[in-house]
């Protein structure tokens, strides 16, 4: 059951990730990018266009542990001066779930299976709204590729939506059911598009004008209602719960372990003493968070120095150094957990990996992280388990 917790909570995060994406995906052939085709333009279909970016080189996940999931050549006992870790006082903020917590994500599995969204057609767009959109784009009275919805709808939020010129400013003021021009200036260095012949056409720094009908204006997103009926179609198959108040005992037993999660990480860093960090732990954390990115930016078809110019470093190194002492802190916590691992006689079994992992996933997950890394994944669970069961709880 424990186990089912963690995936039932990995499956909220993903939930919400997958709706983080969504709303920032976008574009079109009008989107501020320097392409005129409506898939290079668009920020969503150029991230998905990994086919062009170089690909992501594999990573060893368990370079420098041994298979038992121990860092290689580290003491842990000699580094670390373990605080006293039996009968910690755990405190009901740690050992009680937060019903409106609990609220919130249960809003949360309601809203992704939404089944689509009102249509407002009876007043004008406003700045803010989301509107479903089709256009015709030309210059010159000649239609250039990429420049058509074709009739399929797109959805732009005015305000968000990143689109040249003031393309969606336009917008405003004009009901669904319109169709009117809306004239814009591709920016310098757009890059060029061509006609239906497939002859070449400048576009930046030429004005275009759009055919723009409005199709109707986003309203509230449909939800099912969240009843017993809901949970039993949406949800036993893969987890077993057929009632809401089953949902609820589970997310509440899954924020308790995430709580008491959260609470051990920091007892760590707070009451045991690291005199010394290997520098090849650092290391470690560094060249799989550089691999991660990596991997991050090739999935979305650019490389890592774009995504990091994205999120506002100048360099690789600039980043590592932003993250360096959060790598430490991780350092130290996962020292101290090899610590009292080997006090207590704490070990992962083969067993104790198909329990958490599934027997279906099991070889699938050793060949990709190896044994050492799903090894020292699992021992910090079991040593916050033991610590969980020498704690007194409030």
């Amino acid at each position: 059951m424990k186990q089912l917790h963690k995936r039932f909570s990995a499956l909220l995060c993903l939930l919400l990730a997958a709706a983080v994406l969504a709303g920032c995906s976008g574009g079109s052939a009008v989107s501020s990018g320097s392409s005129a085709s409506s898939d290079a333009a668009s920020s969503e279909a150029a991230s998905s266009d990994a086919s062009s970016a170089p690909e992501a080189e594999a990573y060893d996940y368990s370079a420098g542990l041994t298979d038992e999931g121990y860092w290689e050549g580290v003491d842990a006992l000699s580094l670390v001066t373990l605080g006293e870790y039996k009968g910690v006082e755990l405190p009901e903020s740690v050992t009680t779930a937060d019903p409106a917590t609990i609220d919130e994500q249960l809003e949360s599995i309601r809203q992704s299976y939404s089944t689509g969204y009102e249509e407002i057609t009876d007043r004008a767009v406003e700045d803010g709204d989301t509107v479903n959109i089709d256009y015709v784009g030309s210059v010159d009275g000649v239609e250039f590729t990429g420049g058509n919805t074709s009739g399929a709808g797109t959805d732009v939020t005015i305000g968000v939506t990143q689109y040249i010129d003031d393309f969606l400013e336009q917008l405003i003021g004009h009901k669904p059911g319109e169709t009117f021009d809306v004239n814009v200036t591709f920016p310098d260095g757009y890059n060029d598009s061509t006609d239906a012949e497939g002859n070449t056409m400048v576009l930046a720094n030429q004005d275009a004008v759009f055919v723009v009908t409005i199709n109707y204006i986003q309203g509230e997103a449909i939800l099912p209602e969240l009843n017993d009926a809901f949970v039993a179609e949406n949800l036993a198959g893969q987890f077993g719960f057929t009632t809401v108040a089953e949902l609820r005992a589970e997310l509440e037993a899954s924020l308790i372990e995430e709580q008491e999660l959260s609470f051990w990480s920091q007892w760590l860093l707070d009451n045991c003493t690291v005199s010394e960090v290997p520098e090849s732990m650092i290391q470690y954390w560094k060249d799989g968070t550089i691999a991660e990115l990596n991997a991050t930016a090739s999935a979305y078809g650019m490389d890592a120095s774009m995504l990091l110019s994205m999120q506002g470093f100048e360099s690789e190194e600039a980043y590592l150094e932003s993250i360096h002492e959060s790598v430490t802190e991780s350092c130290k916590q996962r020292l101290a957990v090899q610590a009292i691992a080997q006090t207590e006689g704490i070990t992962v079994t083969e067993e104790d990996e198909i329990e958490a992992i599934g027997e279906e996933n099991h070889a699938e997950a050793l060949e990709y992280y190896g044994q050492g890394y799903v090894r020292m994944t699992l021992l910090v669970d079991k040593v916050f388990e033991r610590l969980g069961e020498l704690a007194v709880r409030a």
